[in-house]
């Protein structure tokens, strides 16, 4: 398979494994409202954990996959700047504008949402879930291996 396709894969199992890592925290409190107590409290930490790992294991894969080709390209490497690291850059890109701008406004909603309903409303955990998402896409869109997997041809 074309390097560019299988990069672009592992970016999306990162991206989707982040989105389904969310999740789990919509689903923590229904665990008080279905007959199934004891294994609906086991399943939103499992799907953390897992998708967790999913998300991290396929940015460390990009990334050796960016070294390596940076490695095979050498001759070209003086092109490349020095760049930070995701999260501590914003507005890299058009995407990566409008996952922290959505992160932003997010977060702030999150905060008003958690006040007026004592932290304690199903809003707040729906909520939660964007911010965590909208964070994990901001360190992923302003970062390196997104700049080198839409940005290929310039290396």
């Amino acid at each position: 398979m074309e390097r560019k396709k299988v990069d672009v894969i592992w970016l999306v199992v990162s991206i989707v494994s982040f989105a389904l890592m969310s999740i789990s925290f919509v689903l923590m409190p229904l665990d008080k409202t279905i007959e199934l107590y004891d294994l609906m409290d086991i399943i939103p930490g499992i799907m953390f954990w897992v998708f967790l790992l999913f998300g991290v294991v396929g940015q460390v894969l990009l990334t050796i996959r960016r070294k390596q080709f940076l490695e095979i390209n050498k001759q070209k490497r003086f092109r490349i700047k020095k760049e930070r690291i995701g999260l501590i850059s914003v507005f890299k890109n058009i995407p990566a504008i409008i996952a922290d701008v959505g992160f932003v406004i997010s977060l702030v909603v999150f905060f008003i949402a958690t006040e007026i309903a004592n932290g304690i409303g199903y809003i707040c955990y729906i909520l939660l879930a964007v911010c965590v998402f909208l964070f994990c896409l901001h360190c992923i869109l302003n970062g390196k291996n997104f700049r080198y997997v839409t940005k290929q041809e310039e290396y």
